[in-house]
């Protein structure tokens, strides 16, 4: 737990996350609104176990300026089962639900006799527990904050990142690890096949503060990256999206980004290791099973195939596919023809980018959300 010292507070928001997107898209915005409406709020970050979960959000949170106090997941289980119970705050306060298993947050309202609220991109059932819930389609969509924003200033993020003036590919791979290095052996496969029709072409690899450095340099040592531009965060992920030509990723936050910069982009889901696709509930606990697990990964590629859904946010928003979405075992070469045909048919960039403009959802979630929390405190 990170501690930091300030001035007496009035009034205690305790906010639950749980994974990397959640982190960056939804808590962030909502602490900086927050310390905007209410200064004097004191904010406690409440990590849950979560089998999406990078094992860095504790660090990146660390960097969100206005956070007070952050439990890890262990910290959190630990307060929630510590005594005293049912034992009322001694000044106003709530509970807000940014992602994990709801029932935590739950918990923490009948613990310290506090409202709870929650925010959703998906259905809550509505529960005597909750005082109230958030959707993206009513009140907006929160990963559209962090976009609101930001002013691009290409000359600059060029000189920034030490980039030449010109046409860049982004490739982002995740942020969870799981995904990150599952997803990246192929995408250098991939673009050295690019490499070798286009010797000119400019490949970005964004490596997402969620990896793990260590990891990434071990990696690196043992495999060829020479053909990518390897760019670490904490640099600005959206500084990077806004100069990039075509950006090509997998389904993630990171989708509704792109799409609100309005940047093209082709989402990936590899099927090649079916054993690093995260699952909920039994199947996450059965997988785990030795032999039964290569029975459950046979029937995943069976679901996800057959299932007839959108798995990327701007597309399932939209109802249409503006992104191309790839859902295979991927092979590099007939990827890279993918990736090529697209970067060079300007027509089909300029098509999406107009779909792009389409989206429309409510603004200004963030405000909203804080000022039911803090009225008539």
């Amino acid at each position: 737990m990170r501690n930091i010292p300030k001035k007496k507070k009035t009034f205690s928001l305790f906010i639950q996350s749980n994974s990397p997107g959640e982190i960056t898209a939804w808590v962030k915005p909502i602490v900086q609104t927050a310390q905007k409406q209410n200064p004097n709020c004191h904010i406690t970050l409440l990590l849950t176990p979560c089998q999406y979960a990078s094992g860095k959000e504790v660090e990146v949170a660390q960097n969100i300026s206005g956070i007070d106090q952050i439990y890890t997941p262990s910290q959190t289980i630990k307060l929630l089962f510590s005594w005293p119970w049912f034992s009322k705050q001694n000044q106003p306060g709530a509970i807000l639900f940014l992602g994990g298993d709801l029932l935590y947050a739950k918990l923490f309202g009948l613990k310290y006799r506090l409202p709870v609220y929650a925010y959703t991109q998906n259905k809550i059932k509505k529960s005597l527990l909750i005082r109230k819930i958030f959707s993206r389609a009513l009140d907006g969509d929160l990963m559209a904050e962090r976009t609101k924003n930001f002013s691009e200033n290409k000359t600059k993020i060029f000189a920034k990142h030490q980039l030449r003036d010109q046409d860049y590919c982004l490739f982002m791979c995740g942020s969870r690890p799981q995904h990150f290095f599952n997803f990246l052996p192929i995408i250098t496969e991939t673009v050295q096949c690019i490499k070798k029709r286009q010797p000119s072409f400019q490949a970005i690899l964004l490596v997402s503060p969620f990896i793990h450095q260590n990891d990434f340099t071990k990696y690196q040592k043992k495999h060829d990256l020479s053909d990518f531009i390897i760019i670490s965060q904490p640099a600005n992920s959206l500084e990077l999206i806004s100069i990039a030509k075509l950006v090509v990723t997998i389904p993630g936050t990171n989708n509704m980004e792109i799409a609100y910069l309005q940047k093209p982009a082709i989402v990936v889901f590899p099927l090649n290791h079916p054993e690093h696709i995260l699952t909920d509930g039994l199947l996450c606990f059965l997988g785990k099973i030795p032999l039964l697990n290569l029975l459950l990964q046979k029937i995943i590629i069976s679901i996800v195939k057959r299932k007839k859904r959108y798995f990327s946010l701007p597309n399932e928003i939209a109802k249409q596919y503006i992104y191309p979405e790839i859902v295979e075992k991927i092979n590099p070469s007939k990827l890279a023809d993918t990736i090529l045909k697209t970067y060079h048919d300007n027509a089909k960039l300029t098509l999406i980018t107009k779909k792009l403009a389409t989206i429309n959802l409510p603004q200004n979630p963030a405000q909203t959300i804080c000022q039911e929390i803090f009225k008539g405190q």
